[in-house]
C-alpha cells in the first residue's frame, strides 16, 4: 500500500540522515566546515538561475563530463567556509 511505501521511505530517510550525522561527528572541525560549506555551496549553485550559472562554475578542460569552480565560484565557497569554521 501506499502508506507501507512512506514508511519504507520515511525509514531510509532516517537511516541516511543518521549515518550521515555520525560521519560529520566523527570528523575534524576542518572536514566538518568543509563538508557543510560543500552542502551550501551546491545548495545556491542548483538554485541559481541558469544565465548566472557562469559566474560561479565552468567547464573543465582536464574533465570534459565536470565543471570547476571560477575565481567567483572559488571566493564565493570561501567565504562559506569560512562562515561555517567560525560558527562551529
Amino acid at each position: 500500500s501506499s502508506l507501507n511505501i512512506c514508511i519504507s521511505i520515511y525509514t531510509n530517510c532516517i537511516c541516511t540522515i543518521n549515518i550521515y550525522i555520525h560521519e560529520v561527528l566523527s570528523m575534524t572541525k576542518n572536514d566538518r566546515a568543509y563538508r557543510i560549506a560543500d552542502r551550501l555551496y551546491w545548495i545556491f549553485i542548483e538554485n541559481t538561475h541558469p544565465s548566472y550559472l557562469n559566474d560561479y562554475i565552468e567547464e573543465d578542460p582536464d574533465n570534459p563530463q565536470g565543471t570547476r569552480n571560477t575565481e567567483r565560484g572559488r571566493e564565493l565557497f570561501n567565504e562559506i567556509e569560512s562562515f561555517v569554521k567560525g560558527t562551529l
